[in-house]
């Protein structure tokens, strides 16, 4: 339900654009912040972890100005701050972690993507989830991607490779 009922709001935004003839001058981004699972590795909802179910996001951006492409490597949503700004054509100094995803090039080209998630006590998040019974993901995590590789360090300082591209 929830996915139709987005689906049907981004629908009225764009013909609503159309309508005023807002649409050759408006650009619209949607992503998100996070994933969700449910029950996919023991966890539901969003909690304390660095599973490409949660990390990995949509990124759509209707710009008029820009033809359709799609950009298979990945990218980073720190990428959008710049990619706002080139398409309002706004000059700003380069930033060093992040590039923007305008077609003036071939994409971005991340030698690394970093992913984090902080820690929280159980006791903290049981006042807002009283049946959190922790994960073996409780934080802090950090992740670090290649274009095949992942690793994760996860709390008791163990670490986990693998390639990506084949395990998911």
């Amino acid at each position: 339900g929830a996915v139709r009922y987005l689906d049907d709001q981004i629908g009225a935004l764009m013909t609503y654009l159309e309508n005023e003839n807002l649409d050759d001058q408006t650009t619209v981004v949607i992503t998100a912040d996070h994933g969700e699972l449910f029950g996919e590795y023991g966890i539901e909802k969003h909690r304390y972890s660095l599973v490409d179910d949660l990390i990995r996001v949509p990124l759509i951006i209707d710009n008029s100005d820009e033809t359709d492409r799609r950009i298979t490597d990945p990218v980073s949503l720190l990428d959008l701050h710049p990619t706002i700004l080139d398409i309002a054509d706004v000059n700003y100094d380069e930033f060093s972690y992040s590039e923007s995803l305008r077609p003036d090039g071939d994409g971005p080209d991340h030698d690394y993507l970093y992913a984090e998630v902080g820690s929280k006590s159980k006791e903290t998040v049981r006042r807002r989830h009283p049946e959190f019974e922790g994960t073996p993901f409780d934080g802090p995590l950090q992740s670090i991607r290649s274009d095949q590789f992942k690793l994760t360090r996860y709390p008791d300082k163990t670490v986990e490779l693998y390639d990506w591209r084949d395990d998911g």
